[in-house]
């Protein structure tokens, strides 16, 4: 999980390399977004402005202190079934302004990210920190912006879910991806949730214990996303709309990246 989405940096090189502007009634601007990510794609010598200058995120800066939030999550709890769990409940909050986009909001309040923490089974304080620490969350946002834009122009929007590298088409297909590059390795165990597992794939019981897809793929990482994005799909299907942590509005997973 790369929390980023679809913001840049907005400096002067970008007007200096003639970046155009976009129609959008509002700061972001989908055409420099594009320009940035294709000047700004090289790991080793892009411009030193790339990261430099206005972080504008799609969605407003609700969006930039979400993602700021699931950077924090990441970095506090490496590892991938706490901070995806986390992750769900608190895309949960995200609301999707129809009328202005920009306006965008996720409830970035302490006692609601303490209610995902108790959700998710860890201690949110770590979290609450290093969101507070403003040196640290734009060293985080930094590292994410440079990992996004390493994919330059080829990302063609958010979510981008990546299975072994490789872009996913179709999400609803994301459960047999993963079931098939599992399988392609040489004596691998298919993992719980997939074709012929013993256990539902719509255990999220057991999926957070470690027992189905957060773990490595063939020598990749299997991105949280994909296992967020499947989380939200099966427990849509299993809770129907039950009580306890609501389920995420039409704008799914707003700003994590990839």
């Amino acid at each position: 999980m790369v929390p980023w989405g679809n913001a840049y940096y907005d400096s002067a090189l970008l007007t200096n390399a003639g970046c155009p502007n976009g129609t959008e009634p509002y700061p972001y601007n989908r055409n420099r977004y594009t320009c940035w990510a294709g000047l700004c794609n090289s790991t080793t010598d892009a411009p030193p402005d790339c990261f430099n200058g206005t972080m504008l995120c799609q969605h407003g800066p609700g969006e930039c202190a979400g993602n700021s939030i699931e950077n924090c999550a990441k970095f506090s709890y490496p590892s991938q079934p706490l901070y995806t769990s986390f992750v769900y409940c608190f895309e949960a909050s995200c609301t999707y302004d129809s009328d202005n986009p920009f306006n965008s909001t996720c409830n970035t309040s302490a006692a609601f990210l303490e209610q995902c923490g108790a959700y998710a089974g860890i201690d949110a304080a770590p979290i609450i920190a290093c969101f507070e620490d403003a040196t640290l969350t734009a060293q985080l946002d930094l590292a994410a912006a440079h990992q996004t834009a390493a994919l330059g122009t080829s990302k063609l929007g958010t979510p981008w879910v990546l299975v072994n590298g490789e872009p996913l088409d179709d999400t609803d297909d994301l459960l047999s991806a993963v079931c098939d590059a599992w399988s392609a390795q040489d004596g691998a165990v298919v993992p719980s949730g997939c074709p012929g597992a013993p256990v539902s794939p719509y255990d999220w019981k057991t999926w957070q214990e470690g027992a189905t897809l957060g773990v490595g793929i063939g020598g990749g990482l299997l991105l949280g996303l994909l296992v967020a994005l499947f989380v939200v799909r099966c427990r849509r299907k299993k809770e129907s709309g039950a009580g306890g942590v609501p389920l995420l509005p039409g704008e799914v997973l707003r700003g994590v990246a990839f």
